[in-house]
């Protein structure tokens, strides 16, 4: 299973040396959550639809953003709604198959983009 997570560039570096941790961080506040995970979309094509969306609120216009695509394989998840899949335990750096720019996730994924687009959730 491969999971999407989006996360401001600056936040890079630090990713690829420590990889993703569970935590409530400022949108899990808002959304109330109480259990600490790490969320990603489950598609590019969900991702895409996100940030069309809800999710490019949720950082400053400037902000530049990373895509992670990510190995899931193994892990344990909950899927939430087809599109929104919470990890609750650390996903190493490793499990990191591809970092794009907003640049270049676009182009990278266009096909995927277009067929999952379409499909209901």
């Amino acid at each position: 299973m491969i999971g999407w997570h989006v996360t401001p560039t600056r936040n890079i570096e630090s990713i690829q040396a420590n990889g993703l941790h569970p935590q409530i961080g400022v949108r899990s506040k808002a959304a109330r959550e109480s259990v600490p995970a790490v969320f990603l979309f489950s598609s590019a094509g969900a991702c895409e639809d996100g940030l069309m969306n809800w999710m490019s609120d949720e950082f400053d216009d400037n902000e530049p953003l990373s895509f992670l695509k990510i190995d899931l394989t193994g892990m344990s998840v909950r899927n939430n709604g087809g599109w929104e899949i919470e990890v609750r335990e650390p996903l190493a750096a490793e499990l990191i198959l591809e970092t794009l720019t907003e640049q270049e996730f676009p182009e990278q994924h266009t096909t995927q983009l277009h067929l999952t687009s379409s499909k209901p959730l």
